[in-house]
């Protein structure tokens, strides 16, 4: 990600509400079919705070002023042992109160 709102490709989160946010993320598995690779798999980055993913909602607790930005970024980091396929997954971000 990054700080600028007009780059698609890089994820920008934005508080445009009036009241300081704390940022929530929460993703599902990847399945193709029968294989899966768990959500844990995928890294973010959100500002200065990282961690991986999992399917329970995890508060970064950066305190995002109104106005303000910050930048997402995500790595998937696969076991070796993946058979091939096309998985699906999803990614939520949420505004939690601060």
């Amino acid at each position: 990600g990054d700080l600028e709102l007009s780059t698609e490709t890089k994820p920008t989160v934005q508080n445009i509400g009036n009241v300081g946010v704390d940022i929530g993320l929460s993703g599902t598995n990847f399945v193709d079919g029968s294989k899966e690779v768990g959500i844990t798999s995928l890294h973010y980055n959100l500002g200065t705070v990282q961690g991986n993913l999992s399917t329970g909602l995890q508060v970064a607790g950066i305190d995002l002023e109104s106005g303000a930005v910050v930048d997402l970024g995500f790595e998937l980091n696969l076991p070796q042992a993946i058979s091939k396929g096309n998985y699906e997954g999803s990614v939520s971000v949420v505004g939690v109160a601060a």
